[in-house]
């Protein structure tokens, strides 16, 4: 029997050989596209950290040239393919920029950023040098996961006529040095000096409005002896009291943290309202500094003066009757009066307020500080106490403090107002004053801020948004005239400023001579200084 040649695969064979492929790629697959993946992630981190190398290395350049700005200046949001130009300095990156992110960089040109890409998002902390990436939305990449929300000010220059300065402005990080900017002064000119608008001080002011508020922080910048004030927020009510002053000078170490508590005014409602918060300064291990007593509230026709006390202890509530709410003392809340219609006690430093079925007593600075809660109206952020009506008797809550105001009786309709809070001063030679302040409260924090160098335009410590001005004088010249024989010239000399022309002057030749001209020994002719 004669056997043929069987050059090509049957079916069988060539369904079995496609089924082994499928299998193999199957296997195969997930671990190449895992590849990829990987070096997509790569070349990701591989191009922010090539950006943060940049931005480093353009920082140090600038810094040795004494054109950058340290304390941390920012750049801000960019798209992809557009330049980084809101820096005062040059970044050379010649890779791919990610799509959307921001970057930071430091006094120490260390840098932090949150950069995007392709569903991906890359990290960096300032105290870190490894870069974190992970899977992200845009919304969510954001730089304020690696800057500790930390405030950011604008320092702005201006150049007077007779010069230019660079930049025109930059970002500096609270707490931050801006150094000198670069000036060039123009033909005919001299530089003068730099000038500053700014204000001297930190300010610290209310974080919402009732009853509910947040506790601010501040990180002592630098080791140094700073003025503090603060003001207590005032009652409810057109005749709600006062809120106190108390201002003290503390030794302060840099890197200590501060806790500010700025109190809110009281709400008014139906002629019943909350008292005031007092405003509180208070170090992280609880010590307090200064407390600023909120003013008691008082409803329309209400009796008017139950302001923040001077005093630590708090003042009682007002009333048409005996009965009243007891103001606190040695940090402690004030008493309610007990009656449907009135207000609760006022919230020390220590403890709460004392309430009522109908109202709650502020609570302490140690609690939270918030408010009291009335039916009527709510005491303000800071211990303020709540009040209510019961369809008659009408009035205000005590107000917050070191110690919490009483609350008052509601017996009558007239002359009803809850006690002030007391106040505290860690400064024995500091001064506190009763019934100072209206509205909200606010805190300043005054020694050292934006510290400002006239001659170099630099500054230090910036907490504020910052106006400088380069000022330039034109130069003045001095033209001398003298007359050759047989004739005189007036004036003998005169001075003219730069650019501007030079009169002829009164030439008077001697009987039989003419003028025959002028000539300049120095300077330029033609009749004008250039």
């Amino acid at each position: 029997m004669v056997r043929k040649n069987q050059l090509g695969f049957t079916l069988v064979e060539l369904l079995a050989v496609i089924v082994i492929l499928a299998i193999i790629l199957l296997i195969v697959m997930p671990t190449v596209l895992s590849i990829v993946e990987s070096v997509r992630k790569q070349t990701i981190v591989f191009n922010a950290e090539g950006l943060a190398s940049a931005v480093r290395d353009g920082c140090l350049t600038a810094n040795s040239n004494q054109v950058m700005t340290p304390g941390m200046i920012v750049i801000n949001n960019y798209e992809i393919n557009e330049e980084l130009t809101d820096t005062d300095f040059d970044i050379q990156y010649l890779g791919i920029l990610p799509e959307a992110g921001q970057v930071y960089v430091n006094e120490n040109c260390e840098v932090a950023l949150a950069v995007y890409e392709d569903e991906w998002c890359v990290t960096k902390t300032f105290a870190k040098q490894e870069l974190l990436i992970e899977e992200s939305t845009l919304a969510m990449c954001d730089i304020t996961i690696t800057t500790n929300d930390i405030s950011i000010y604008e320092v702005s220059y201006y150049a007077k006529e007779g010069g230019s300065i660079r930049p025109s402005s930059r970002d500096v990080f609270g707490g931050g040095v801006s150094l000198a900017p670069s000036v060039i002064t123009e033909k005919g000119y001299e530089f003068l000096e730099f000038s500053m608008v700014a204000e001297e001080y930190i300010l610290f002011e209310n974080t919402s409005t009732g009853a509910v508020g947040s506790v601010q922080t501040w990180q002592v910048p630098e080791t140094r002896d700073y003025e503090i004030v603060a003001y207590g927020a005032q009652g409810g009510g057109d005749n709600g009291g006062l809120g106190a002053r108390v201002s003290g000078t503390f030794a302060l170490e840099k890197g200590e943290v501060i806790y500010i508590l700025v109190g809110q005014q009281g709400e008014h409602n139906n002629n019943s309202s909350g008292g005031g918060g007092g405003s509180f300064v208070v170090l992280a291990d609880e010590t307090p500094l200064l407390i600023a007593g909120g003013g008691g509230g008082a409803s329309e026709d209400s009796y008017a003066g139950r302001h923040g006390q001077a005093s630590m202890e708090g003042m009682d509530g007002a009333s048409w009757g005996n009965s009243f709410g007891v103001g606190g003392s040695d940090g402690e809340g004030g008493s309610d009066s007990n009656n449907n219609g009135g207000g609760a006690g006022g919230g020390g430093f220590l403890t709460d307020g004392e309430s009522h079925a109908k109202r709650a007593g502020g609570t302490s600075f140690l609690d939270g500080g918030y408010g009291g809660v009335g039916d009527d109206a709510n005491g303000g952020f800071g211990g303020g106490a709540g009040a209510s009506t019961d369809g008659v008797n009408t009035g205000g809550g005590a107000g917050g403090g070191y110690s919490g105001g009483g609350g008052h009786s509601g017996n009558a309709t007239t002359d009803e107002a809850g006690g002030g809070g007391g106040s505290f001063n860690a400064d024995e030679a500091g001064v506190e004053e009763s019934g100072v302040n209206s509205g909200h409260g606010r805190v300043k924090i005054y020694g050292g801020f934006n510290d400002f160098d006239s001659e170099t335009g630099s500054v230090k410590n910036v907490q504020s948004d910052i106006t400088i001005y380069a000022h330039f004088n034109r130069l003045q010249y001095e033209v001398n005239y003298i007359s050759g024989d047989n004739g005189s010239v007036y004036p003998e000399a005169r001075f003219v400023s730069h650019g501007n022309n030079l009169p002829v002057p009164v030439v008077t030749p001697d009987s039989g001579y003419e003028l025959l001209s002028f000539y300049v020994v120095s300077g330029i002719g033609n009749g004008e200084l250039n």
